[in-house]
């Protein structure tokens, strides 16, 4: 599990949020690992695919199961998925 970013009581119209990002391991069946395993430390071909999640329920796309396949989840979750929520909490927040 990977914790990219704690958002806490952040009122957004769905009301208090909290999110921690998961990048989880894909399997060949299509079923995704818990949030605990560390996808990262089965590189053996255990996974054919990476998936950005977040504990709210939101699950982004598939990437490739390689580091650049795991940067893309987390660039994402933190681009389309956590940025929303703290422009709501905090409108003049610019991105950087």
């Amino acid at each position: 599990m990977v914790l990219l970013h704690r958002v806490g009581n952040v009122d957004v119209d769905e009301g208090s949020a909290e999110h921690h990002c998961v990048v989880a391991g894909r399997t060949r069946d299509g079923a995704l690992a818990d949030v605990w395993s560390d996808v990262q430390a089965y590189l053996d071909g255990c996974y054919v695919a990476y998936v950005p999640r977040c504990d709210c329920g939101w699950t982004g796309p598939p990437f490739s199961a390689t580091p650049s396949g795991y940067a893309a989840c987390e660039q994402l979750w933190r681009d389309k998925h956590l940025q929303p929520f703290l422009r709501a909490a905090n409108p003049a927040r610019t991105r950087s």
